[in-house]
C-alpha cells in the first residue's frame, strides 16, 4: 500500500511518497536540488548539516554539478573559518564556539570524496591533507592527476609538519598503489626530487620518517644509498637538527626498518 505525505516548508510543497509494509510506514522525500544548494550557501548550520546528510543519500553518478560545486564552496567557506580561527589562536583572541568543525566538517569531507573520479576536488581537499586517510587515500587515487598539486604541498615551507608528512604519504601511496592513473616517469622524478629535499637540512622528525618511506619506495638508487647512510651512521641523522636523542635514534631505526622491508623477495 503507498500514497503521498504533503509537507509545506518555506512555502513551497514537497510530496514525498510513503510505502506501508506490515503496518510500518517509511517515507522519502523526493530530492530537492535547488533547496540543498541553498541551504549549502545561506542557512544555519542545522540547514547545512541537513543538506549534506541529504547530498549523502543521492547515489554520486546523480549529484549534478551544481551540487558538487555546492560542496566544494562548502568546504572553502570552512577552509577560510579555520584559517580565521587559527589566527585568533595565535594573537590571543577569543574563539566563539562554531558548528561547523569536527563532525560537520567530516561529513562535508566524507561526502566530497566520494568523488573520486571528478578532478576539480583535488585542489578543495589539499586543505586538509592532514585530516587522515579518507583524504590521503582519494588524493592518492588520482595518482598522475594529482602530482603536481601534492608535491606542492610536500615542497612548501609554509605547510604546516602534519600536512608535509601527509603529502608525502600520499606521494608513497601513489607510487605503491597505482590505480587507474598510474604515475609517469616524469613524476616519479619530481617525487623523488620532494624526498631528496626532505632529506637534507633542517626538518621535522615525523617529516624525516615519511621522506624515507618515500624514498624506498621511489626506487631511486641515490635515494637508497641516502637512506642507507641514514640507518648506519647516527652523525648523518643528527644533521637534521632535530635535538632530541629519542628521535635521531627512531629515524635511523627507520631507515634501516624501511631498507629492509625493501630487500625482501
Amino acid at each position: 500500500m503507498s500514497g503521498q505525505l504533503i509537507r509545506r516548508r518555506r512555502g513551497a510543497v514537497v510530496i514525498a511518497v510513503f510505502v506501508t509494509c506490515g503496518g510500518t510506514a517509511y517515507t522519502q522525500e523526493p530530492f530537492d536540488e535547488a533547496s540543498v544548494v541553498s541551504a549549502l550557501a545561506n542557512h544555519s548550520a542545522e540547514e547545512r548539516t541537513a543538506a549534506v546528510g541529504a547530498i549523502k543519500k543521492l547515489p554520486v553518478a546523480q549529484r549534478s554539478e551544481s551540487v558538487v560545486g555546492a560542496l566544494l564552496q562548502e568546504l572553502e567557506r570552512l577552509r577560510q573559518q579555520l584559517e580565521e580561527r587559527q589566527l585568533a589562536l595565535l594573537t590571543g583572541q577569543p574563539l566563539a564556539p562554531s558548528a561547523d568543525h569536527g563532525e560537520y566538517l567530516f561529513s562535508v569531507l566524507d561526502v566530497v570524496t566520494q568523488h573520486k573520479d571528478d578532478v576539480s576536488i583535488i585542489r578543495p581537499l589539499l586543505p586538509f591533507i592532514g585530516t587522515g586517510n579518507r583524504v590521503v587515500d582519494t588524493l592518492a587515487g588520482f595518482g598522475e592527476l594529482a602530482v603536481a598539486d601534492v608535491t606542492a604541498v610536500a615542497e612548501s615551507g609554509l605547510a604546516t609538519q602534519l600536512d608535509v608528512h601527509s603529502a608525502l604519504l600520499v606521494l608513497r601511496r601513489m607510487l605503491e598503489r597505482p590505480g587507474n592513473h598510474p604515475v609517469g616517469a616524469s613524476s616519479k622524478a619530481q617525487i623523488a626530487k620532494v624526498a631528496t629535499e626532505r632529506l637534507s637540512g633542517a626538518q621535522k622528525d615525523t617529516v624525516v620518517m615519511m621522506a624515507i618511506d618515500l624514498a624506498v619506495a621511489s626506487g631511486d638508487p641515490q635515494l637508497l644509498q641516502r637512506v642507507q647512510q641514514l640507518a648506519r651512521d647516527p652523525a648523518a641523522v643528527q644533521k637534521f637538527g632535530i635535538g632530541d636523542a629519542a628521535s635521531n635514534a627512531a629515524i635511523q631505526k627507520r631507515a634501516y626498518d624501511a631498507i629492509t622491508r625493501g630487500k625482501r623477495p
